[in-house]
């Protein structure tokens, strides 16, 4: 027999309890038949068969399919398929159920953590004091010609520059039966791998040291220059992120010429790279009014030819000299 509840409270009261192993839980014009079955001491899987209104369900190409799981050790549900479901435990006041790939990367997060721990930022613990590995130098030659720049500019930009060595380790392809045991026990799991990972991967190891001397020296380069106009761009992203604005004005000078235009903020918002703010964001009439100012082949402007930045009467920002040369 199927256990009938009427709600998601009771729905994790007789997960909790072990008692039976299936139930019925309805959902507005639809009623989820759940199956639970063990697949370790303290994990069970859960199977379901939806179905309609008075429909009893019991059909010979009926299926039952995989629901969820649920962790007897934190009393919570995980990986839950069926987004009625997710959202009747969210309006009950449930913590929201993480999905697999969401629970790997929290343990590829947490095995970080614990290498760069039993590292400490000491490269001498390492066994090798250089790379061989042909694959890793080839890493090495990449970060050196075009990876190191772009982490410069992102972590002066965005992220800020770490203050130390920050192991890389990434794998979404580990066992199920791992991802298992992260659930009912994280610290013995991350332990394991953060043990071998160190083991099994001294040069690589190595590499993000280096990368990572590489990318302070190239962060240091970015800050000792102020003519460069990343400076120009940090400002505006940096005023244009408190800023709750659809559009905002912009005076752009260059060439002797200057003009007023509403603009998208939100891509004043984000890096602009090397290729500008494109003139596509303008609005049509604005767009055509700059590129009777500035020449039909202006596809694009620079964070050096932006003078000003206006929302309502609030300056936001003004180019300091270097900037609008």
């Amino acid at each position: 027999m199927f256990q009938k509840l009427t709600n998601v409270g009771e729905f994790m009261e007789w997960l909790k309890s072990g008692e039976t192993m299936q139930c019925e839980l309805p959902e507005n014009i639809w009623t989820n038949r759940i199956i639970r079955l063990p697949k370790t001491d303290q994990i069970d899987y859960l199977y379901a068969q939806t179905i309609y209104k008075s429909d009893d369900g019991l059909r010979r190409d009926g299926k039952f399919e995989y629901e969820g799981l649920f962790c007897k050790t934190t009393g919570m549900l995980y990986d839950v398929k069926d987004y009625t479901l997710r959202d009747s435990l969210r309006k009950a006041g449930y913590p929201r159920s993480k999905s697999w790939e969401e629970i790997t990367e929290d343990i590829c997060s947490d095995i970080r953590t614990k290498v760069d721990a039993i590292i400490d930022n000491d490269r001498t613990k390492l066994s090798v004091t250089e790379i061989t590995d042909e694959q890793l130098l080839h890493q090495l030659e990449c970060a050196r010609s075009r990876n190191v720049a772009n982490a410069a500019r992102e972590a002066y930009l965005i992220s800020g520059l770490p203050d130390s060595y920050r192991c890389s380790y990434y794998d979404m392809s580990m066992d199920e039966s791992d991802v298992l045991t992260y659930i009912a026990y994280p610290k013995k799991i991350v332990t394991r791998y953060a043990e071998k990972y160190i083991k099994e991967n001294q040069q690589k190891i190595l590499l993000d040291f280096i990368e990572f001397d590489l990318i302070t020296e190239a962060y240091a380069a970015l800050i000792a220059n102020p003519n460069d106009p990343i400076h120009a761009i940090k400002r505006i992203m940096d005023v244009m992120q408190g800023l709750n604005a659809k559009t905002v004005n912009i005076t752009i000078r260059r060439d002797g010429a200057e003009g007023v235009f509403k603009y998208d903020a939100d891509v004043l918002r984000h890096d602009c790279g090397t290729s500008g703010y494109s003139a596509w964001r303008l609005p049509r009439k604005e767009a055509h009014r700059f590129w009777e100012l500035f020449g039909r082949y202006a596809s694009s402007f620079y964070p050096q030819d932006i003078v000003k930045i206006t929302y309502g009467k609030k300056v936001l920002y003004e180019a300091w000299f270097d900037e609008t040369k």
